[in-house]
């Protein structure tokens, strides 16, 4: 298991993630202490520009999480495929960055 997986996998069992690209976009814009996102490896091109201009926006650090969608959607505990989650700890956010 990769840092990354491991730190999703935390705050989302502390309640700290949000998880989709919708949501995250939501987030950011409504103004939720977001510290990091994540993308998944295999995002597509429209999502990572997406969420690529409103984090420039709104000053947030996107990393490429090395895991694809199914992988990323996994460490949350969920089923199916997730392009990005965010995490809403400052300290966990710390141990991605």
């Amino acid at each position: 298991m990769s840092n990354h997986a491991g730190i999703v996998g935390l705050a989302a069992r502390a309640g700290k993630l949000i998880c989709g690209t919708a949501p995250t976009i939501r987030g950011m814009k409504s103004g939720l202490p977001v510290y990091v996102v994540l993308i998944a490896a295999n995002a597509s091109a429209n999502t990572q520009e997406r969420i690529g201009r409103l984090a420039q926006l709104y000053r947030v650090p996107i990393r490429h999480s090395g895991l694809d969608n199914m992988a990323l959607a996994r460490a949350t505990g969920r089923e199916g495929m997730l392009s990005c989650v965010a995490i809403i700890d400052k300290n966990m956010a710390a141990g991605v960055l």
